[in-house]
């Protein structure tokens, strides 16, 4: 093979994703042996993972090959940064865009996959933890975290799965699950019933709060202010507003306009409704109806 192609390999990484509760593990396709100053390429050592989840028992899916250096040159982004810094009036989303930027200077170069809070929440049944709780626990543990330019509640980190799920399950002793909502979850429960290899710490650090944030960039998409859903269609062109103002009250109106007429049930003695029926029990009324009608036909 040739040392570009075998390069390329070194590069990219298969991933092992749990279909229970979303662990994934990165292996590398190939890997790079340096050794009295030579070079040599060799396969990818693997599976990383056994048949089943660790951490859920559950079945794992393989993804890729993926890339699985780092994502951004760190060098272009911070030139490009000041580019835009210096140049603002130029472009109408300068803001966004030295947010964006200013997320991906920060982002950690050798992590090419992210964890989602609130996916992580979902996966143990808990509320989902404070941004700054969760990097303060990751930070506690002795290992990096950062943020990522795909998603606001996502955090990159080289911390393995197994510090992770201690961290949630630190969270979930902190504020405890609905017994109920896990007796049907068999992930969540088997998550939770085990023991903790560490003892979460969510004491808020100051480094655990980047630059970006502190500074209130805009760092991620903002959706336009008429955004979202709107109500079905209607006939016609008439607003929403309009016509439920236009229909207030037609059902009592309705109901008012049915006393005219005489209970049939009332008639024979079996209406249960009383005075809450919407038809008429005078039975006067249902005479002098039925005298005014044959008077007319006579006519």
């Amino acid at each position: 093979m040739s040392p570009v192609f075998c390069s390329s390999c070194s590069k990219q990484a298969m991933v092992y994703h749990c279909s229970g509760c979303d662990t994934f593990n990165v292996q590398r396709i190939g890997r790079i042996v340096e050794k009295n100053r030579s070079v040599k390429f060799h396969p990818g050592n693997g599976p990383p993972v056994g048949p089943n989840c660790e951490h859920c028992s559950a079945t794992h899916q393989i993804g890729g090959p993926m890339w699985a250096e780092p994502l951004h040159d760190a060098g272009f982004v911070q030139r490009l940064l000041c580019s835009v810094e210096n140049s603002a009036d130029r472009f109408n989303t300068a803001q966004r865009m030295v947010g964006m930027l200013s997320v991906a200077s920060e982002e950690l170069p050798d992590c090419p996959m992210f964890y989602c809070l609130d996916k992580l929440s979902s996966v143990v049944r808990v509320n989902c933890p404070p941004l700054l709780a969760v990097r303060s626990a990751i930070l506690h543990a002795g290992y990096q975290v950062s943020l990522s330019h795909t998603c606001k509640t996502a955090v990159k980190t080289d911390a393995p799965p197994h510090v992770i799920w201690d961290i949630m399950r630190g969270w979930a002793k902190q504020n405890p699950v609905n017994p109920n909502r896990l007796s049907s979850d068999a992930v969540a429960s088997t998550i939770l019933g085990k023991e903790a290899g560490i003892e979460a710490n969510f004491t808020i650090r100051a480094d655990a709060n980047p630059a970006s944030r502190q500074k209130g960039l805009k760092r991620f998409q903002e959706n336009p202010p008429n955004w979202g859903p709107k109500a079905r269609a209607g006939r016609g062109e008439e607003a929403q507003e309009d016509r439920r103002r236009r229909l207030q009250g037609k059902r009592q109106q309705e109901q008012l306009d049915l006393k005219q007429f005489p209970c049939k049930r009332f008639k024979q003695g079996q209406c249960e409704y009383g005075d809450d029926c919407r038809y008429s029990h005078n039975l006067g009324e249902e005479t002098n109806s039925t005298s005014s009608n044959s008077e007319q036909e006579k006519e």
